[in-house]
């Protein structure tokens, strides 16, 4: 079990995209002074998530970002994400602890998700 914490992953991944372009525009509910990125919905169902984080690089591309930080993992969110970016030309990426990775991978492979980008914290 990891000791990371949703709001301090997304603070690293937002000081990490700030370093290589500090014009991003960031939205996240887990953070305060943010804006609240929209919530991605089905549209055949009207089920939806709001990503954890979501960074725009301006006349470039959005980038989607799911902290997964427990063993409960919901997979029509990470389908819906993935689809999301992909038809946006986004990237979607999954943020695990370091420990976690081998575990990710496989559930990765074996649903047969072909877009979705995987970064790890350290435990």
């Amino acid at each position: 079990m990891s000791l990371l914490k949703k709001k301090e992953v997304v603070q690293a991944v937002i000081t990490q995209m700030k370093a290589f372009d500090e014009d991003v525009l960031v939205e996240t509910k887990l953070l305060e002074n943010y804006k609240i990125p929209d919530k991605i919905v089905w549209k055949s169902t009207g089920v939806g998530f709001f990503p954890d984080l979501k960074i725009t690089i301006p006349s470039e591309k959005s980038m989607l970002y799911e902290v997964e930080l427990s063993t409960k993992i919901n997979i029509e969110k990470w389908r819906l994400f993935s689809l999301t970016a992909r038809q946006q030309n986004g990237d979607f990426t999954v943020v695990v602890p370091e420990c976690m990775i081998g575990r990710i991978e496989t559930i990765i492979a074996e649903k047969n998700f072909k877009n979705i980008k995987l970064m790890f914290v350290p435990n």
